[in-house]
């Protein structure tokens, strides 16, 4: 997508676009959205959302425990 923009305008446009799915925020909206809103597979949503959820805080620990490459090692 990025190469596809040539004018600054449409930089800020996909860089937005790019971070949609950081720190998962619209993927926790759009499952707590649809869990409110589809009655029949409620507990699904739960579950796929919570998923996400997990997913990110396990990620976001381990990133944090490890930590960024000593200088000189990357």
């Amino acid at each position: 997508m990025r190469s596809l923009a040539h004018s600054p305008e449409e930089v800020r446009w996909v860089r937005r676009y790019s971070s949609l799915g950081e720190h998962g925020a619209i993927w926790l909206a759009g499952g707590s959205l649809a869990a409110v809103l589809d009655r029949p597979r409620r507990r699904r949503w739960i579950r796929a959302t919570a998923t996400v959820g997990a997913s990110y805080l396990i990620s976001t620990s381990i990133k944090l425990a490890v930590g960024p490459p000593a200088p000189g090692r990357r």
